[in-house]
């Protein structure tokens, strides 16, 4: 009995103190828990927070974006008929830029074509004018062959009618020397008839 009493007080204590170990555990796991559940108090107190400042940031931008989109849609209405006037006065700018465009095309094909007639009226009385000046080249130089023989008879002919005049002025002089010469002789021979009166 004492042995068992021994043995009982043995297992009384073991489980004496496994109880106080065990309560000890409970007792620091409930501080813990304690601990973890205020953090997780806290925690959901600042996410309720950050959550209500991001719900407040998020209703503040859609509240913005609203007021821009209406700004914007207001801007677009009052927009709409400077666009509508803008497209008009570009389609009207394009409808005379064509006509213009096309007018320039015309007067260019105009100005071609007068450009190419009168180039080729050029190139043909430039040719025309070297053919005349060729014929024209060849006329003065026949011209000139012709006047040169001319003013060689004339100059021959001039030359003829000079000996011919000198022949005939040495005549002239040839018969007044023969007359003075022989009026000379008969005057000569005058006294004498003086001298018999």
């Amino acid at each position: 009995m004492t042995e068992k009493a021994f043995e009982l007080h043995a297992e009384l204590g073991n489980a004496a103190s496994e109880v106080s170990s065990l309560l000890a555990d409970i007792d620091r796991k409930s501080k813990v828990e304690d601990r973890n559940r205020v953090l997780i108090q806290n925690f959901h107190a600042q996410l309720d927070q950050q959550l209500e400042v991001v719900h407040e940031t998020v209703a503040a931008s859609v509240t913005e974006q609203e007021q821009q989109l209406k700004h914007f849609r207001n801007i677009a209405l009052e927009a709409d008929p400077l666009i509508n006037k803008l497209q008009n006065n570009l389609n009207n700018q394009e409808e005379k830029i064509d006509v213009f465009a096309q007018h320039q095309h015309e007067v260019h094909s105009r100005t071609l074509q007068m450009t190419r007639l009168i180039s080729s009226t050029i190139l043909n009385f430039f040719d025309s004018l070297s053919l005349d000046f060729s014929k024209l080249t060849l006329l003065m130089e026949e011209a000139r062959t012709v006047n040169d023989q001319e003013l060689y008879a004339l100059e021959k002919k001039f030359k003829e009618y000079a000996v011919n005049e000198e022949r005939q002025l040495l005549d002239k002089v040839a018969e007044m020397l023969a007359t003075s010469t022989a009026r000379k002789i008969k005057l000569v021979g005058s006294p004498i008839n003086w001298q018999c009166i």
